[in-house]
């Protein structure tokens, strides 16, 4: 398989928290998120060779199994004696839950759309979330992440349906705030 493309977010930004970034920083990275949310998650389908045109819980499905799988490599996850996402493990989880929100976005019955968390006591602080009519956030990058480091601590073995459950819990919040 092809090398895995990692998350770097812009020069200057990358190096600190999002705590401790300016107002402006926050706005660069969000822009910047944006901006290659598509080809990102464009990419993540191809390199798994699906297509984006199957419906999200088919896609979500094969694609969960087929991650959980590569998450076995040592290119993305490192044991050594705890575990741990390498560069390239990160991206492919930020990738996964970019699609998820990508695929949110897309629905028509969700009414959502991305915005910057600006309440310095949330734990989004500064990142762009999903957001609809009520007061709940998505934040799909992390909730993608935490998820894959604790399925890969789960001695049972890891949910293939992870990213499947939390677009259709995500997707009847959405929904249901819009009615």
């Amino acid at each position: 398989m092809k090398e895995y493309p990692l998350f770097i977010p812009p020069a200057g930004i990358s190096e600190k928290v999002p705590e401790e970034w300016s107002r402006d920083e926050a706005k660069q990275y969000f822009k910047w998120l944006l901006g290659v949310l598509e080809d990102r998650t464009s990419f993540l389908v191809g390199y798994f060779g699906q297509d984006l045109s199957t419906p999200a819980d088919q896609l979500l499905k094969r694609l969960g199994e087929k991650v959980v799988g590569a998450l076995q490599s040592d290119v993305f996850v490192k044991r050594d004696p705890e575990v741990k996402l390498t560069s390239a493990g990160f991206a492919l989880a930020a990738d996964m839950g970019l699609l998820v929100a990508r695929l949110l976005l897309a629905d028509p019955s969700a009414n959502v759309k991305w915005v910057l968390e600006k309440a310095k006591r949330h734990v989004d602080y500064n990142l762009p979330v999903l957001k609809g009519d009520s007061k709940l956030t998505f934040n799909p990058i992390r909730v993608s992440t935490v998820g894959v480091l604790r399925a890969l601590e789960n001695t049972s073995g890891a949910d293939t349906e992870f990213w499947l459950k939390s677009y259709l819990y995500w997707q009847n919040t959405f929904s249901s705030e819009a009615t």
